[in-house]
């Protein structure tokens, strides 16, 4: 058995010391995560690696030597199956249905599935199927697919036709075909599937998985989330004319909460299955009581005054005063 494998250099709790991420610790069935510390922990005798925790990792930094992602087909088409280690079909190619998550559903998709035929052992009793609900899975991928006008995809538990390919992990070793032979690699595996699909005949009710927004209500203009962000799906624009705009492409981003973690003012919220949501204007200023150049949106309580956040939050500018010489 192969026992997960973290990278410090991909893991947010690694890389940010504001991160709050729990996503893997939460997706575990065994609780073999916990948080130490000085990270993660884990218990070897708890876990069964059946990739639930690698699914989940908004930042892809857990690995298990290929079994927790799907290797592409060898024969894109519209049917393949696959089977749970457990199963008697598994034929040494089992995938636990835990692997497939958003991004694992949708490198499939891109790679032609279309219909997905399963062969599972029963769930409810499996020492691993705590969480598992493949039917939600897909229904969240088509979401984004109906959203774009693309075919959905269909999961089924019926037996697969007799030509359908089999999905099996990554690192299963597969028996040389002949395009391998004449010197024809199979194509690469892309590391951000979801977001490849959903940069894909994009318009303006093309919905996207996570959507980042912020409130105008409570943003402050510090641009704290748009310098942190891994994913650079939050941007400050500057118009031809001058004007400055935050930007928000969900395109790419994986709900990973840096930019909520790092917010001191509770401005950024998360919707799933949304549309992009439109710029959000900005007004700039020098401040009366400090004199430092700040933006804050325009519709927000920050915008009158004159003041900076700072200065209207501690009030010291009200105890400044001129020396004359």
């Amino acid at each position: 058995m192969t026992l997960p494998v973290i990278s410090a250099d991909l893991c947010l709790l690694a890389r940010f010391a504001v991160s709050t991420c729990s996503a893997c610790i939460t997706a575990c069935p065994h609780a073999a995560l916990t948080m130490g510390d000085e990270g993660l922990d884990l218990t070897a005798a708890a876990c069964t690696a059946c990739g639930a925790c690698a699914a989940a990792c908004p930042s892809m930094a857990i690995a298990l030597n290929g079994t927790e992602a799907p290797a592409p087909l060898d024969r894109p088409g519209t049917v393949a199956w696959l089977a749970c280690p457990r199963h008697p079909k598994a034929m040494g190619k089992g995938l636990c249905l835990h692997s497939l998550g958003l991004p694992a559903l949708a490198r499939l998709w891109l790679g032609g599935l279309r219909v997905l035929h399963v062969a599972t052992a029963d769930c409810r009793v499996c020492p691993d199927g705590r969480g598992v609900d493949l039917p939600a899975t897909v229904a969240a991928l088509n979401q984004v697919l109906a959203s774009r006008g693309f075919e959905l995809l269909t999961a089924t538990n019926t037996a697969p036709p007799p030509n359908a390919a089999q999905i099996g992990p990554a690192e299963v070793p597969r028996q040389p075909s002949r395009r391998s032979l004449f010197g024809l690699r199979r194509a690469a595996i892309d590391p951000r599937p979801l977001a490849t699909l959903q940069a894909m005949n994009v318009h303006a009710a093309a919905l996207y998985a996570t959507v980042p927004r912020i409130d105008v209500a409570s943003c402050s203009g510090c641009d704290a989330c748009i310098k942190l962000c891994p994913e650079n799906s939050l941007s400050l624009i500057k118009a031809e004319n001058g004007d400055l705009r935050y930007g928000v492409d969900p395109t790419s981003c994986n709900a990973c909460g840096i930019c909520a973690d790092m917010c001191g003012s509770d401005a950024i919220r998360f919707d799933q299955f949304s549309p992009a949501p439109t710029p959000l204007a900005l007004t700039e200023f020098r401040c009366s009581g400090c004199g430092v150049s700040v933006h804050v949106p325009m519709e927000g309580p920050f915008a009158a005054g004159g003041l900076c956040p700072t200065c209207r939050h501690t009030g010291h500018h009200k105890r400044l005063f001129q020396v004359l010489a």
